[in-house]
């Protein structure tokens, strides 16, 4: 942990979604509010406050030594990016600047936030959470929580923004639960990415198969079914292919 914002800083390939081999450099901001079973970054949920405030300049400083010729764009990931408003807007700001293409990672959480910051960005992957991922407690923070994130990709589409939303897909993911997200997010311009979960709550083939056979009744050819890719590398090596 670099900061009390910031988790990590390093340059790899796109690991998940409809961009998934582009070369990024990958800020990852410590903090989410979120409790996701499947967690993958459970060490950056939660900041570390006896840790100094980050210096902005010092993190540019640190894209700037990263930058290769075949980089795609920087993606702010997590963690949530959108507990730390103010920081990513001045990273964003600065890279862009650079004139370097920005990339967020969230959950949507909170879309007010989420327009202050879109403007300094050019791709946002928003991650779709279904009631059995238990992000929250309760059905109802469920909702509030859906809301935010219908909210997001809303404003990330009005902004101009290449929008790609991912949602993760477990054993007991339902068509209906599907269906019924597919029909909120049909009028949007999106990459659809259907992300199977690894391990022992993967879904079957079948279960793919079915849905995504049910988002394309309502996207169409912007449906794709993409794994987590950087999982092949879990031989201690993975931050190669992240």
């Amino acid at each position: 942990m670099l900061s009390r914002d910031i988790y990590e800083i390093f340059t790899s390939f796109q690991g998940e979604g409809s961009l998934v081999g582009r070369r990024q450099i990958f800020v990852r901001f410590s903090g989410c509010p979120l409790n996701c079973f499947y967690c993958d970054t459970v060490d950056a949920r939660i900041k570390n406050h006896s840790l100094p405030d980050t210096n902005p300049e010092k993190v540019i400083s640190e894209i700037k030594a990263l930058v290769t010729p075949d980089l795609h764009s920087v993606s702010f990931t997590g963690g949530e990016p959108l507990v730390s408003p103010n920081l990513l807007k001045k990273l964003a700001s600065s890279c862009k600047k650079l004139d370097l293409a920005c990339y967020l990672e969230t959950a949507g959480i909170d879309a007010s936030i989420f327009t202050e910051v879109v403007d300094f960005f050019d791709y946002a992957a928003i991650d779709l959470k279904l009631p059995n991922h238990r992000a929250v407690l309760g059905i109802n923070a469920w909702k509030k929580l859906y809301h935010e994130e219908l909210e997001c990709i809303r404003i990330a589409n009005r902004s101009g923004l290449h929008t790609i939303v991912k949602i993760v897909i477990v054993d007991d993911t339902t068509h209906h639960m599907l269906a019924s997200i597919c029909r909120d997010i049909a009028e949007y311009e999106i990459d659809l990415v259907l992300q199977p979960l690894t391990g022992s709550r993967k879904p079957s083939i079948e279960l793919l198969f079915g849905l995504s056979e049910v988002a394309g009744s309502y996207l169409g050819k912007k449906v794709m079914v993409i794994p987590q890719v950087h999982r092949l590398y879990r031989d201690g090596t993975e931050k190669e292919f992240r």
